[in-house]
This record gives structure tokens, C-alpha cells and sequence, in this order.
């Protein structure tokens, strides 16, 4: 019947199928840092879905959807997480991207000071020094007084600092200096 009718307008869209040009890189932090994983994709994306995997599989991490995800003030408990993201664009499944880890150091934190102590010449004693953190080394100090400058001793590179045989030259004052992955730390 009469008069023709023409229907609505439909727009075709014709775009590259996305790629994935730069993977997610492995990250390492210290507790307190800003943790940045970044793709860098090509082709028509029309959208990106950073997803986390906690030890049971890749779950998807609400409001993530830009090519970049950051991960403010990180804690240790974030520590050994993977992350990767899905990447939408023109074909029917996501293109998914490598996943990275999140490796968080925890920064040294003295729990025992070396205590003081008192003896007689020829006797033995010992430093001890009780600290936590990520990638420990030590290295023992001695100075003539505690407000003196202090300087290496040789080989002294564990948390205990023994003294055998002690001479009245080895009367003074003793610290240790704790180097970790994140920060550096002198005991009293």
C-alpha cells in the first residue's frame, strides 16, 4: 500500500581490531609507594578492564577501566598480587593483556636495640640487634664514645656482634647500620 515508508538510519562503524603493543611490566614498591601498571594498545579500543589475581584466580577490579591502573599508599598484603587487563574493542571477546606482578618490600623497622653491657678484661659478650624488613644486610660500628664517629668493623656483618677475649681497647661504644630494599637504619 501506499505511500512508502523508509526506515530509521543505522550507522556502520568499521574499526582495527585492537592489539596490545606494551605489556603490564612487573612492579617493585616499598609499603607507602604508588604501584603504576600501564598497556599501551593499538587499533579501535573502546574500553579496558584491569582485573587482580589474589592466590584464586583474576577477578576484576571495580572502576578500573583506563589503559593505566594505580595502586595508591600499597601495603604489604598486596604483596605477590598479578594484575592484567582486558582490552575491548570491535571483535567479540576481550584481547587480555600479560599479567605482572606486585612485588612489596616492607621498609626496616628495629624491634631490639643492642642493650649495654658490662664485663671483665679476657670475657666474652655480644650485640644483638632484632629488625624486620625486605633484603636485611648489617654492618657493626664501633666509636670511642656514643657521640664519637663511628667507623666499620670489618666482617661484622650479621645481627649479632660478638666480642671474645674483650681488652680494655675494645671498651667504647656500638651500633649497627641496617640496609634494606627500602630504607637504611642506624640502632642506638
Amino acid at each position: 500500500c501506499a505511500p512508502a515508508v523508509t526506515s530509521n538510519c543505522a550507522t556502520l562503524t568499521v574499526g582495527n581490531a585492537a592489539a596490545i603493543t606494551t605489556q603490564p611490566a612487573d612492579l617493585t614498591v616499598c609499603v607507602g609507594d604508588n604501584a603504576v601498571f600501564s598497556v599501551i594498545g593499538s587499533g579501535s579500543i573502546s574500553s579496558y578492564q584491569w582485573q587482580v589475581n589474589t592466590g584464586t584466580g583474576f577477578t576484576d577490579i571495580p572502576g578500573a577501566n583506563a589503559a593505566t591502573l594505580t595502586l595508591n599508599a600499597v601495603t604489604a598484603t598486596l604483596n605477590g598480587y598479578q594484575y592484567r587487563v582486558n582490552v575491548f574493542s570491535c571483535t567479540a571477546t576481550p584481547i587480555t593483556s600479560n599479567s605482572a606482578t606486585l612485588t612489596v618490600n616492607t621498609p626496616v623497622s628495629i624491634g631490639t636495640q643492642p642493650a649495654a653491657s658490662t664485663l671483665c678484661l679476657g670475657g666474652n659478650t655480644s650485640f644483638t640487634v632484632a629488625a624486620t624488613g625486605t633484603g636485611l644486610s648489617y654492618q657493626w660500628q664501633y666509636a670511642a664514645t656514643c657521640g664519637g664517629t663511628f667507623t666499620n668493623i670489618a666482617g661484622a656483618t650479621s645481627a649479632t656482634l660478638s666480642l671474645n677475649s674483650v681488652t680494655l681497647s675494645n671498651a667504647g661504644a656500638y651500633q649497627v647500620v641496617i640496609t634494606g630494599a627500602c630504607n637504611t637504619v642506624t640502632s642506638s
